[in-house]
């Protein structure tokens, strides 16, 4: 299944990531982030881990309110284990800045049969913590700056100790890495010149990494978004054999913005995309997306159109990859390599985008929008797979928010998990019907003291949020 940010290729021999002539700057101006709610799903990603198995009860991962981490193996009883209690910190989840409050900004995992996974996660605090299928152990502490693991990477080594890459954000935006050594040491990758330029106020948002083995540092595409947004977002490329990180976006005023980046390594070299958007208070201004194929920017797409800036991508080497992106009304457009071709209308506001390219043909697509309308495209039409009804919260200020994992299988209907972190609940589609898997009404205890107090401003005569979650979609 391919996420909507490209999961980055790495072999089981590994070898140091081979010198890759950075290109000139790309040039446009950047700006102050838009109001994009489509960017949403984005911001919860790794709260849920799924593991497919066609139309049978998948394996699950679920991280909840208070740090709660449940873990279900597929079994017909729909019982979850819980891996993390959220409570005593089980001796590793720390309370992040100083504070109360234990939050799992990031997680990785890896699935080990019907035993226990392989968890990473790293947290509010810059904690980050590993689960050996048996105990948490905690194999970094609190960063400086207190503040955030915006981004993981991780490359795990069974029940040892995992290779990871963690950017911080919340205005600190170090990229450190931690190969997996006894001693729980981490390199800082950031370079020592121009340290303030490259980390102080902004958040690392997204990490593609090319893993060179535990004895050399990675090669790393990453961008930087500033907390002022008036500072200008910087797309970085860190050669490791060389311990030097270049600037891949010449960025100046308040024009543009990057919404998102996609990248790949390959073992000589490295591909990207981006989308770029313009600032809507300029007139016709022009939104594009940008590829880099080893060699040289092309611009893919320049238009007119507003765009959201969410886009899905297949790359295919240096030649043109494969791309949907989203129009702001909700239009679907398809770039086989050559055209841009405009798919049928789904009709609604699409927050959750998945897709399985089928070369030059017309993709497999599955979208979803805040309430829940979920449609999947099957390369000819629009099937609607869940109407709606079950209006599952979103919010991302708290990061809660429903999310979706889907597993296709080709023309015919995918197989999808969704999961409501903040209101314990979780469903699967097989295909033809969708089955509760957890519904648990013991909210956890921080959300569930959220709802009392709306309930006590609100009134007996209002309708809880929850009160739309009564039955299955």
């Amino acid at each position: 299944m391919k996420k909507l940010f490209v999961v980055l290729l790495f072999g089981l021999s590994f070898c140091v990531f081979a010198d890759a002539n950075p290109p000139a700057p790309i040039t446009f101006t950047t700006q102050l982030k838009p109001i994009n709610p489509e960017a949403i799903d984005s911001q919860v990603l790794s709260q849920m881990a799924v593991q497919f198995n066609g139309s049978k009860n998948p394996q699950v991962i679920i991280v909840l309110d208070n740090a709660i981490i449940k873990y279900y193996d597929g079994n017909s009883n729909y019982d979850w284990k819980v891996l993390h209690s959220g409570t005593g910190w089980d001796g590793a989840l720390k309370q992040g800045g100083g504070g109360t409050t234990k939050i799992v900004s990031q997680m990785a995992v890896q699935f080990n049969d019907s035993k226990n996974p392989y968890i990473v996660v790293g947290e509010w605090g810059g904690f980050v913590d590993f689960y050996n299928g048996d105990t948490w152990q905690a194999i970094s502490d609190r960063n400086w700056a207190y503040s955030n693991v915006s981004s993981l990477w991780v490359q795990f080594n069974g029940a040892n100790y995992p290779s990871v890459v963690a950017g911080f954000g919340s205005g600190d935006g170090d990229i450190n890495f931690y190969n997996g050594n006894s001693d729980l040491t981490w390199t800082k990758l950031n370079p020592n010149s121009d340290y303030f330029q490259y980390t102080m106020a902004y958040t690392v948002k997204y990490l593609f990494v090319q893993y060179n083995g535990p004895d050399n540092n990675p090669s790393i595409i990453t961008l930087m978004d500033p907390i002022d947004p008036v500072t200008p977002i910087f797309l970085y490329y860190y050669n490791s054999s060389k311990n030097t990180w270049y600037n891949l976006v010449a960025s100046s005023y308040l024009d543009y913005y990057v919404s998102q980046v996609s990248a790949q390594f390959d073992s000589s070299n490295y591909y990207m995309a981006l989308s770029v958007l313009p600032n809507a208070q300029i007139p016709n201004g022009i939104s594009r997306i940008a590829f880099f194929n080893g060699s040289k920017w092309n611009n893919l797409q320049e238009t007119q159109t507003s765009m959201t800036g969410k886009f899905d991508i297949q790359f295919n080497g240096s030649k043109n990859p494969y791309i949907v992106a989203t129009t702001t009304d909700s239009k679907v457009q398809f770039f086989d390599g050559d055209n841009w071709i405009e798919l049928p209308n789904p009709n609604l506001t699409i927050t959750k985008l998945y897709t399985q390219f089928n070369g030059t043909n017309k993709p497999y697509i599955v979208a979803g929008d805040n309430s829940n309308v979920i449609r999947f495209f099957n390369g000819q039409q629009w099937v609607e797979l869940c109407s709606g009804e079950k209006a599952l919260t979103s919010n991302m200020i708290s990061g809660k928010s429903s999310i979706m994992r889907v597993n296709f299988n080709g023309d015919k209907n995918p197989c999808i998990v969704l999961g409501d972190i903040q209101n314990d609940n979780a469903f699967f589609f097989n295909g033809s019907s969708w089955v509760s898997i957890l519904k648990n009404t013991d909210l956890a205890k921080e959300h569930k003291a959220e709802q009392q107090l709306e309930k006590d401003e609100i009134g007996a005569s209002g309708v809880m949020e929850n009160d739309t979650l009564q039955e299955t979609p």
